[in-house]
Formats: structure tokens, C-alpha cells, sequence
């Protein structure tokens, strides 16, 4: 009976392994917990320097003065918990007002700068828009990350898609060969296929989409959900590669 009864155990056990191996390996081709965009930025072989996420997203509908925007300010940073040490940046002018904090996220270790402007329209209506940028570690888990401001912010992932962007340097200066060589190991690495190209000699972009990326928007009618730039900095004698999801602004 004990024996009948281990090998059942060890038989499930089996199962289960096989059915992860296949639904991370066949199916989905990323490993679970890990990031598309990570991925692709691995593959290419350079140095993060940077990863951010950011948007810019529509409150409402109506022109508010400064003293309603503080008090929208204050809202939003008390729920996501952001911790200030300098003022507020703020400022009003006919049909205009906005504020913006710069603070971090304690428990996340992550710099965010949260910004609210707002804008009195001709016909005497308005809207107020809120936008973010949070500085992320490289190595933290990106998913949560999003999720976080997606949840703490009341993102409207349909309507505006949170940008996730990873930037670093080449030294040198890349030619457009080389180039797209470093676009397509990116892309490869997350089954994009290229729908956009605007390789320009010292400066380019590439967009492409992939069916392991949820997020897409428009660029120049074209769906894309992925973008690898690269653009020349003569000054520091370095080319500045970038990467992000669903697009790069």
C-alpha cells in the first residue's frame, strides 16, 4: 500500500516537471519570472546603465489651480508611498498650473519623479494629465515593478501603456551594419519579427513586435510593441543604444 502510494507521489511529481519543462521551454521560450525586455537587453552583450518605466496618463477632464493640484499630489504620493526630501517644483500662469515631486520609494529602493500638469482649454474646459518616471535596478523583478504602478497609480494599460526602457553604451562609433546586427540578436531573443526600419548612418530605429509582449502601440500606423535605437554621441566618442517596450519616445 505505502509503496502504490509513493508511486503515485513520485508519478505526479513527474508530471509536473514535465509540464513546466514544456510550458517554459515550448511554449513560452522565456524562462518564467523573467522579462522579455531583460532578455533581449542580455542578448546584446553591453552594460545596462539605465532602466526606467514612465507614462503619462489622463486624470480628468477639467482645468484645476494649484491648490487642488498639491492636494492631487498629495494623494498620489501617499499612495504609493514615496518618500520627499526637497520641495515641491510648482507653478501657476493664466490656464496653467502644475507640481512635481521627486522622492523615493523606500521599501523598492527606486527613484520616481511623479509630475502633474494641468491646462485650461479655449473653451474655457481642461484637462489634467499625470506622468512618471521610476528609475529602476536592473535586477529586480521587472513584472512587480510594473505591476506596482500599475496598481498604485490606477493605470489604464489599454489607453496608455507603461514604456519600459533600457539604455547603455557602445564605445565607439557603430556603423549601420553593425548596427543592425545588435537589433536583430535583440530581437531574435524574444521571436520579434521587424516591422520598421529607419537605419540613418550614425543614428537609427528598428521596431518590431512579439508575441511574448502583451503591451503595443502605434508608430507611424504601424503596430509595434518593441523599438532598438542607436544614435552617436560624438562628443563622448560612444553610441547610445536604447530599448524599450512597447515603444521608445
Amino acid at each position: 500500500m505505502l509503496r502504490r502510494y509513493l508511486l503515485k507521489i513520485a508519478c505526479s511529481y513527474l508530471f509536473l516537471v514535465l509540464f513546466t519543462m514544456n510550458y517554459t521551454d515550448a511554449t513560452l521560450s522565456i524562462p518564467l519570472g523573467e522579462h522579455p525586455l531583460a532578455l533581449a537587453w542580455d542578448a546584446l552583450g553591453i552594460p545596462v546603465e539605465e532602466v526606467r518605466i514612465e507614462g503619462w496618463k489622463k486624470v480628468d477632464e477639467h482645468f484645476h489651480y494649484l491648490e487642488k493640484m498639491e492636494r492631487l499630489a498629495e494623494t498620489y504620493r501617499r499612495r504609493l508611498g514615496l518618500r520627499t526630501e526637497l520641495p515641491l517644483l510648482k507653478g501657476e500662469e493664466e490656464g496653467f498650473s502644475f507640481v512635481s515631486l521627486d522622492g523615493i520609494l523606500p521599501r523598492k529602493k527606486m527613484r520616481v519623479i511623479l509630475t502633474f500638469q494641468s491646462v485650461k482649454h479655449i473653451s474655457n474646459k481642461g484637462e489634467t494629465h499625470c506622468g512618471f518616471i521610476g528609475y529602476v535596478d536592473p535586477l529586480s523583478d521587472l513584472n512587480s515593478q510594473m505591476r506596482f504602478f500599475k496598481k498604485g497609480l490606477n493605470w489604464d494599460e489599454e489607453m496608455n501603456p507603461l514604456l519600459l526602457i533600457f539604455k547603455g553604451e557602445w564605445a565607439g562609433r557603430l556603423n549601420e551594419e553593425e548596427a543592425t546586427a545588435l537589433m536583430e540578436q535583440a530581437f531574435a531573443r524574444v521571436k520579434a519579427v521587424c516591422v520598421s526600419a529607419e537605419p540613418a548612418g550614425a543614428s537609427g530605429r528598428w521596431g518590431g513586435r512579439s508575441k511574448y509582449i502583451r503591451e503595443k502601440t502605434l508608430r507611424n500606423g504601424t503596430a509595434v510593441n518593441l523599438e532598438f535605437i542607436y544614435k552617436y554621441d560624438e562628443l563622448n566618442e560612444v553610441t547610445n543604444i536604447t530599448l524599450g517596450l512597447p515603444a521608445v519616445q
